[in-house]
């Protein structure tokens, strides 16, 4: 072996030098092992004896001359063949051969490597498609169960916190049911796409005056409007709407009122009271004395302090008043919703704010009922229930629909159908079923105030909604601006 700078030798000479010196210890190891051949079996070759000076020369010339093709040796000239004989020629091609086995063990494993590394690559490359896809399996699994786990937890939570008020007797079966639903729809809807904007003209003041003015009605308008308030004040005064004895505020802008609805009519509601806060300053004693007297004051969802002060100079006053505080039965508390109610002729409100006002006041039904001549408590599509003091609740269905639009303000025309009916001296039955047919008209228009009908297409189907009887009641009394 031939190393030159730390590499295996392509030749794999074995220098001559190199050679003749293995050779030399080769025939040195023979004669040592002949020598003690012939001591041992020296009586038995006494006529070796004397050849073994002239082989002992021969022996020495080899040594002599390594070159020679072969060592020979042993007894009679022979070759002993406990003596190897080594072709030199042949031990330099061993070595040669031992080599490049050398070599071949150390390179092919590195072409083996080299052969199978691209699909050693593929296999690692697809062992982590697999870890990675399995680890999104995991992670779904867990996502799926936390999301049912979520949904479940989501329908029983608003039952658990409501129930022990219900368990009190502070709210009824439907307030802890609307609690659910309320619950169930914001948490469906806390982001959305809203599809398209549209701006109404709105406002629950506005809106009952705006019905009764459809009923042949010439209702006064009393509030705090904003310096936006033209526009409207020209619509309102075309439409039987006596707007002298609104406040203009100088820097604020008119309230606005924000309802989102969805596909299945369902509502969420923002607000933005705008210039209604300066309605506390509206004195009603001077309207009262301007217009040489008032019928009934319709104390509608204000400002809290105004409400209550309308409240107060109403009853100073000895006018009829009906409560409808709506909407900011939620933001007064129980001091101030009895001050409102306490003595007013007719309290209107839906099914919670009913709940809603019993919890806050404190007061039973019954004692609700003690402190106000009638309530009317709304329903949605069931319709209503009126509660007079010694009479039987009545009830009184919706009237017949021929589309579903919008059903913002349709709770405003009841109230204006009601009050209408009211001023005709109509009964409480008849009065709720003038309000649902308007009601209805509402229902089938994109806006508040956007409905139209003629005398007689109200009457028709105040007829086949609620029969002759009720018709041929209020035909005499209907004379709408819109035409017969």
């Amino acid at each position: 072996l031939h190393h030159d700078e730390g590499r295996i030798d392509d030749d794999a000479e074995v220098d001559r030098a190199e050679r003749n010196q293995v050779c030399r210890i080769s025939a040195q190891h023979h004669d040592r092992e002949c020598k003690q051949q012939r001591d041992r079996h020296g009586q038995r070759h006494d006529h070796g004896r004397a050849q073994m000076p002239d082989e002992h020369i021969e022996n020495h010339r080899d040594e002599q001359h390594p070159g020679d093709e072969n060592v020979d040796d042993g007894f009679d000239g022979g070759v002993d063949q406990d003596c190897p004989v080594v072709e030199r020629r042949q031990l330099h091609a061993g070595r040669q051969a031992a080599l490049v086995q050398l070599l071949h063990l150390f390179m092919d494993p590195l072409e083996h490597r080299q052969r199978f590394l691209p699909s050693l690559q593929q296999h690692d490359a697809f062992d982590h498609v697999v870890r990675n896809f399995r680890s999104i399996m995991y992670r779904r699994k867990n996502l799926q169960w936390f999301t049912a786990a979520y949904n479940q937890l989501a329908i029983i939570f608003p039952l658990v916190v409501a129930a022990p008020r219900f368990f009190a007797r502070e709210i009824q079966l439907g307030g802890l049911m609307q609690t659910a639903s309320a619950f169930g729809q914001v948490q469906n809807a806390l982001s959305f796409l809203v599809d398209g904007l549209v701006v109404r003209r709105g406002g629950c003041a506005a809106n009952i005056a705006f019905g009764l003015g459809a009923l042949g009605q010439r209702p006064i308008l009393v509030a705090a409007v904003g310096i936006d308030f033209a526009d409207y004040n020209s619509w309102l005064s075309r439409h039987n709407v006596d707007t002298e004895h609104v406040l203009i505020s100088k820097e604020q802008h008119t309230a606005r009122f924000l309802c989102t609805t969805d596909q299945d009519l369902n509502q969420i509601a923002s607000f933005y009271p705008g210039a209604m806060s300066e309605a506390r300053m509206i004195e009603l004693g001077v309207v009262h004395a301007a217009v040489g007297g008032l019928d009934m004051v319709i104390i509608t969802p204000d400002d809290p302090d105004a409400m209550v002060n309308h409240t107060a100079a109403a009853r100073s006053l000895g006018i009829p008043f009906a409560a409808d505080p709506s909407q900011q039965m939620a933001r007064m508390d129980g001091e101030q919703i009895k001050r409102l109610i306490d003595g007013a002729e007719f309290l209107f409100t839906n099914e919670y704010e009913k709940a809603l006002t019993e919890q806050k006041t404190g007061w039973t039904s019954d004692e609700v009922l003690e402190r106000v001549k009638v309530r009317i408590t709304t329903h949605g599509a069931k319709g209503c229930t009126i509660e007079r003091r010694g009479h039987p609740t009545l009830s009184v269905p919706v009237a017949q629909e021929h589309s579903k639009i919008d059903p913002t303000g349709v709770g405003d025309a009841f109230r204006s159908g009601f009050l209408a009916a009211l001023a005709w001296g109509l009964s409480d039955e008849r009065c709720a079923q003038v309000g649902a047919m308007i009601a209805t008209y509402v229902l089938e228009h994109q806006g508040t105030q956007e409905y139209r009908f003629t005398d007689r297409e109200f009457i028709s189907r105040l007829r086949d909604s609620f029969g002759d009887a009720a018709a041929d009641e209020v035909a005499p009394h209907l004379h709408s601006p819109f035409g017969e």
